[in-house]
Order: C-alpha cells, then sequence, then structure tokens
C-alpha cells in the first residue's frame, strides 16, 4: 500500500507515532529503575510539603523549581508506585518534546518533512539525554524544554496570525517553562530559531520586535528575580582556568560526540586533558563541516541549531562548575536541541553535495540515531547495575519484619571502567552525605523504616568497573561490638561482584526472648533456637537462630557453622560454612542477652528424591565439630554430631531466597 493511500490525517500523525514509539522502545527498562540520590532525597524533603509550599518553600535547595517539588510530591502520595510515576513522566514528556520539536521544527523549515524528522529522532536518541530521561532528577528539564516548546508554537501562532492572545500565552508558558528549570530564561532563543530559518532578515523583524522582547524581556526580569529568591546556598561558581576549560569542554561535547566517538571506541581516553584535547580537534573539524552547511540551502536551520545549543551552553557554563556538569549532562537538555538541528542540517549539506539527497541523510541520521541507543542503553545498565542494591533493600522493608536496618557498603557511586565520551562521565551516583538510609526506603517503598548506612573497610578487588561506598566508617573488628548495642535490626550487605553490586539480607539482631528450650545445644556453650529451610528458586534458604549461653567460658575464634546438602545417593549438591551474618560476626563474640538470626542461600541443581541437610558447628582450627549435648525431643535426628533437616523440593515461583 503507497503512502497516498493513507488518510491524511492519519499521515500526519504517523512521524507523531513513530517519534513516541521510539523514545517508548529505547527507555522502556527505566521503568524498573529505583529512586536514589537526589530523587529519593527529594521525596524525604517533601513529605510534610502541601502544594503552596512547593512555590513557597525551597527546603535549602539551591534553586527554585517548584515544578520539581510537584513532581516529588506525587511519588509521595503514590507510595510504592511513585518510581514507576516518575519514569513514566519522564518518558512522556520527553515523547511530548520529540513530538513538539517535529511540531515546530516544520513550522521552521516549510514542505520538508524528511529533515524536521531527522531533527526530532536525533533529539530523541540523542545520548546525552539518557540522564534526562531515565532519572527523574531530570524531569526538571525535560518539563521546561515542553514549556518552552510550547512557546515557541505560541509564537510561530502569534507571527502567523498577529493576535496578540497568542503572546499572552506564550509567557503563560515561558513561566511554566522556568518554574520546571531555570534554563528556562533562554527559550527565547527557539524563536530566533523560527526567525533565521523562514530567512526574515535583520530590518525585516520589525514586526516581531513585540514577541522577542516579550519572551527575552520575561526571561531577564525572571533572571534579576530568581538571584532575590531566598532558596538556600546555592552552587559556588569558579572561574579557575582549568575549571573554565573543562565546562567549555563538557558543553562543546554535547556537540561534537559524532566525532569524538571513534575515539572512545578504539582509543579511549586516558585523562580528562587527552579528552579535551580530542574535543579540540573535533570542533575544527565540525567548524569545517559547518562551512559546508552554511554555503547549502540549510543554514538557516545550520544557524538555528547554532544560536539554540549557544545560548543554553552559555548559561550553564556561566554558572555551575565543572564538577558538577561532567555528572549532570542533564543540565545540557535544551541546548540538545541545537545539537540536533546542527546535525541534522549537516548530514542534508552532505547529501545535497554528494547528489545523494536523501540516502546519504538518511544513512548519516541513522548511524547517529545507533550511536544514541548504544550510549543510552549502555549507560541504563550502568543505572540498573548500580541501584540493584537499592532496590533490594526497598523490596524487603516491604515484606520482612523489622523496623530498623544496617545497610552495609551501599555504594556512593559506580563507574564503568573506560568513559565514552569523556570529560563526562558515564557512571551512576546512588548517595551522598546528605541522603539518609530511610530516605531510599520511603521514596521506593512508600514505609518509614530506620535506616543506618555504615561502611566497612575491605580488601580491594579487581573488577570490571570502579566504586565507592557510603556510610559510617566502620571496620571489621569493631562490627560485633557495635551490633552488641543494637536490639531487633535487620542487616543487609552489599557485595561487589564482576556481574556489579548485589545487596543480600544476611539475618539480624534480637533481644533474648522469654525462657525457652533450645532446639540444640553445642558443647554447652551455644544455644541453636530454630532452624528453618525454606525452597525458592534453584536452591534453599537456611534460617538458623543462636545465643550463647556461658558468657564466661572461652571459646575459641576459630568456630564456624557448616550447613551441607546431599543428595539421597550421598552427593553433594551444596555447602555452605562460615561464621555468622555473612562471616562478619564469630562465635565467640555472641552475647547471653541477644540472640542472632543468620540467613545464608543455598544454590543446587534440582535432583530427584529427597535431599537432606546436615547442620552443625566445628572447629576448622582444631578439627572437630562441636558435640550435640543437649536437643529438643521435637528435633529431627542426628548424625555425626549434626542435625538432620528434611527441605523440601526448590520452588521456583516463591521469593524466600531475596
Amino acid at each position: 500500500m503507497s503512502l497516498t493511500a493513507i488518510p491524511a490525517a492519519l499521515r500526519r500523525a504517523l512521524p507523531l507515532v513513530i517519534l513516541s514509539g521510539a523514545v517508548f522502545g529505547l527507555y522502556v527498562p527505566s521503568l524498573n529503575l529505583p529512586l536514589v540520590f537526589d530523587d529519593a532525597w527529594s521525596v524525604s524533603a517533601v513529605q510534610h510539603y502541601t502544594l503552596a509550599d512547593a512555590f513557597l518553600r525551597t527546603g535549602d535547595f539551591g534553586y527554585y523549581r517548584p515544578l520539581y517539588w510537584l513532581g516529588y510530591m506525587l511519588a509521595r502520595e503514590m507510595g510504592a508506585c511513585g518510581p514507576l510515576a516518575l519514569h513514566v513522566l519522564c518518558l512522556l514528556a520527553h515523547a511530548a518534546n520529540a513530538c513538539l520539536l517535529y511540531v515546530f521544527a516544520r513550522a521552521c523549515v516549510v514542505g520538508q518533512r524528511l529533515p524536521v524528522f531527522m531533527v526530532a529522532l536525533l533529539y530523541a536518541a540523542h545520548p546525552f539525554a539518557v540522564q534526562a530521561v531515565a532519572l527523574p532528577a531530570g524531569l526538571n528539564h525535560v518539563l521546561a524544554v515542553m514549556f518552552a516548546l510550547l512557546a515557541a508554537l505560541c509564537y510561530v501562532a502569534w507571527r502567523r496570525t498577529g493576535r496578540r492572545r497568542w503572546l499572552a500565552t506564550l509567557l503563560g508558558f515561558a513561566l511554566c517553562s522556568v518554574l520546571g528549570n531555570e534554563i528556562g530564561v533562554v527559550g527565547g532563543a527557539l524563536a530566533v530559531a523560527y526567525e533565521l530559518n523562514r530567512e526574515v532578515r535583520f530590518w525585516r523583524w520589525r514586526g516581531a520586535q513585540w514577541g522577542f522582547l516579550s519572551w527575552f524581556g520575561f526571561g531577564a526580569v525572571y533572571a534579576v528575580a530568581y538571584f532575590a529568591i531566598p532558596k538556600g546556598e546555592s552552587p559556588p561558581v569558579s572561574f579557575a582556568l582549568d575549571d573554565v576549560l573543562t565546562r567549555v569542554g563538557v558543553a562543546l561535547q554535547m556537540v561534537v560526540y559524532p566525532l569524538t566517538a571513534p575515539l572512545a571506541l578504539f582509543a579511549p581516553y586516558r585523562s580528562d586533558a587527552e579528552a579535551l584535547f580530542g574535543v579540540a580537534i573535533a570542533v575544527v573539524l565540525l567548524v569545517g563541516l559547518g562551512v559546508i552547511a552554511w554555503r547549502s540551502r540549510w543554514r538557516g536551520l545550520w544557524l538555528s541549531g547554532v544560536v539554540i545549543f549557544s545560548a543554553g551552553a552559555a548559561v550553564l557554563v556561566a554558572r555551575l562548575t565543572a564538577s558538577y556538569l561532567v555528572n549532570a549532562p542533564r543540565a545540557f537538555y535544551l541546548p540538545l536541541i541545537g545539537s540536533a538541528m546542527m546535525w541534522s542540517a549537516l548530514a542534508l549539506a552532505l547529501g545535497t553535495y554528494a547528489r545523494e539527497r536523501v540516502v546519504l541523510p538518511l544513512a548519516v541520521t541513522g548511524a547517529l540515531v545507533a550511536l544514541g541507543v548504544w550510549h543510552v542503553r549502555s549507560q541504563m545498565e550502568v543505572y540498573r547495575m548500580a541501584s540493584a542494591p537499592v532496590a533490594q533493600l526497598a523490596r524487603l522493608a516491604q515484606v520482612a519484619d523489622g523496623q530498623q536496618w544496617i545497610v552495609l557498603n551501599l555504594p556512593e557511586w559506580v563507574a564503568p571502567a573506560t568513559h565514552h565520551f569523556l570529560p563526562v562521565k558515564d557512571g551512576a551516583i546512588i548517595s551522598a552525605p546528605y541522603v539518609s538510609g530511610a530516605a531510599f526506603v520511603r521514596a521506593n517503598a512508600g514505609v518509614s523504616r530506620e535506616v543506618s548506612l555504615w561502611r566497612l573497610e575491605e580488601p580491594h578487588q579487581e573488577l570490571p568497573y570502579t566504586y565507592a561506598t557510603t556510610g559510617a566508617p566502620l571496620s571489621l573488628e569493631a562490627l560485633p561490638d557495635a551490633l552488641q548495642a543494637l536490639n531487633d535490626v535487620q542487616l543487609f550487605r552489599v557485595a561487589y561482584s564482576p556481574d556489579g553490586p548485589r545487596g543480600r539480607w544476611v539475618g539480624g539482631v534480637m533481644p533474648k526472648p522469654a525462657a525457652s528450650a533450645p532446639l540444640a545445644v553445642f558443647d554447652a556453650h551455644l544455644a541453636l533456637h530454630s532452624a528453618e529451610i525454606v525452597p525458592c528458586q534453584d536452591g534453599w534458604m537456611l534460617t538458623t537462630r543462636w545465643q550463647r549461653l556461658t558468657p564466661d567460658a572461652d571459646l575459641p575464634g576459630t568456630l564456624s557453622m557448616f550447613a551441607q546438602l546431599y543428595a539421597p545417593d550421598g552427593a553433594l549438591l551444596a555447602q555452605q560454612d562460615g561464621a555468622l551474618l555473612d562471616g562478619l560476626l564469630p562465635f565467640h563474640r555472641l552475647t547471653p542477652h541477644q540472640q542472632v538470626t543468620d540467613r545464608r542461600r543455598l544454590d543446587a541443581p534440582i535432583r530427584t528424591g529427597e535431599p537432606h541437610l546436615l547442620l552443625g558447628v566445628y572447629d576448622y582450627a582444631a578439627g572437630r565439630r562441636l558435640a550435640l549435648s543437649a536437643m529438643a525431643t521435637y528435633a529431627q535426628t542426628t548424625e555425626d554430631q549434626a542435625l538432620v533437616l528434611l527441605p523440601a523440593a526448590p520452588n521456583a515461583s516463591s521469593d524466600s531466597c531475596r
């Protein structure tokens, strides 16, 4: 069926449907990401906010962004569904921006559908848009651009009709834009882009002066008022030479990334200095390509991109520090419109000179979209890997008993070993000193828990990524003493493997309950009060509860619990040995006034027949098992100084192994 057979209305809507589908297809993995870093902190910050507070209270945030607070107030009201709601808003707003940019570009480049679709598609799949779209912390940037594009469409309507009501509507959308993010003050650059593309010369802009004055004048007034609004301590600004050069390098990377990508792929940068040198070379090449675009019929589109990018990037480079920009490329979400316009103009100009007006521009656009998809997907995988412990903790806090949690070695940040576009950092920031442990649970589970973050000193290990942990520093030797001062607390430990950080509920500490006969006693010193083995997918979760009976006895520091799972034919299926709480609490550091719950997973292939588990304590230095000196009448049988448990078959539908 040819395109002419499709109804006109459907043909007009088809590009918008394709753009929306591309955005959702690209970013759908982000829907499963938990709220971390500033997102988790913000949900806690608005716990007691009213609608008026979003406009009147800044919470010492350093910025005045009421729409930012409204988004997190929505997440607060939705509880455990709040993260999904914010991610859906980000995707919807980004899809809307791609569609609005298509409509705006069609107004600029009259009668040309392919060029404007290229602009919108490059923007939708821009590699540096990933942080603004995949993380709700960028929602304020996405909303600011959405309202700025709506204001630009009002400007187009005013220029076409001359009706003043469109100017009033423009100012309303412009106000919404700056209330989302202060980058909206340069939204008037979109009006300049429209005029440049319509080839209206300077002396013919007299009829447009009220539109320009209204928009730019509003932006100037708001910029002055913005600094008078009390909003806490703003980020410090430094104008040291190296800081300024890094800021400029980060900004230019947003537009020269197709030229620096081959270097990042085949000759990775070893330092930021090398990256800045590569960016400088790419800028020279881009200027040379710009001459080609300038001498073609697409100079209006090229120059429009330069204006939009320069206006947005100049504000960011002047206001924000290098340390902020290298970790927050989401700030360039508006200037990326200019980047998309410039590369679309270059692709079209190259096609004109090569006399391949369709094939070559589409090939260049396809290559740039593929580059964006590659970077976006790889970066979202970093987000998923780095935030996995937070997602696990939130799920546990919803279903597990206990109001108090200790989280050991939660990542502060995780970054891949190599970066795609230095000096921009590709990693994920998970926490910061001002983000409490309770904020992670409240933002992602919708429940209140007392969560303490501790950082254990552990030996360095070579991994395919780098990371740093957060929390109060604590040595392994001091951990047992710290646990003795606590009652009714659960322990969640994050371990770092080649596959990424993984969190696990390893047990907890509880006060000694009312007197009851233990399940078993070993050497008259250690009491095992309970032992439960629960089947789950591809294995079992063993939960035991221990207590020391004799405070004055001199127990060796070489005691270890053993759990050995055997098949009916005697083959060893799985084994888990070690001290309690994932090896963190030795048996000789137990106390009579507390009981310690230990959780450890036994992974084993599914075998026919009924397996059995041997459970006991041994001294690995002396090479002997502790004797079973007492055992409850309801306990299972014993074998060679060990309890025998008969677990059920693994259950693929069980989630007890979390």
